[in-house]
């Protein structure tokens, strides 16, 4: 799952650079009474878009990794993190 979501996360700034580039694009287009609402629109639901594209790639990607690594061997991706199991070792003495 942490892959899933940092790709996400990567996808949402690209999407958030792509969204302000097309909006500056499209400003002089629109003009001034539906420029503003074009800008928003681009740069709060291009990286929304990007990010959940990002996300079902990555999941989708890492579906197809773990079936074909069972065939072929490998190392398999896990979608649940664990939590360490070994015990921390004990504080150091006070001198």
């Amino acid at each position: 799952m942490p892959f899933a979501i940092w790709l996400s996360f990567i996808s949402a700034i690209v999407g958030f650079l792509f969204g302000i580039f097309f909006a500056l694009i499209s400003f002089p287009t629109f003009g001034f009474r539906y420029g503003v609402y074009i800008i928003l629109v681009w740069i709060l639901v291009t990286p929304t878009v990007f990010s959940l594209i990002g996300l079902l790639a990555s999941l989708i990607g890492a579906v197809i990794y773990n079936l074909l690594v069972r065939s072929r061997g490998g190392m398999l991706f896990e979608f649940e993190e664990r939590t360490s199991e070994a015990e921390l070792p004990p504080p150091p003495p006070d001198f």
